[in-house]
């Protein structure tokens, strides 16, 4: 159980840094629950974006067809 945390910690590592283009040099400084919450509002503003200009999130990021 332990090690499926571990390697789910490393995972939001590595999300957190590529969204956020910061440096690994300040993970230690970011509070593990805080990069969650992070990447969950990045998530919303991306999916609030999408919904506006009829971008969806199937599979790909492609617009959708218009009827």
């Amino acid at each position: 159980m332990k090690s499926t945390k571990l390697l789910d910690k490393e995972k939001l590592h590595k999300v957190y840094l590529l969204i956020t283009n910061k440096d690994k040099s300040t993970m230690n400084e970011v509070h593990f629950d805080q990069m969650k919450r992070e990447i969950i509002n990045r998530w919303k503003k991306i999916k609030e974006i999408d919904s506006a200009t009829n971008m969806s999130y199937s599979n790909h990021a492609v617009p959708s067809k218009q009827p």
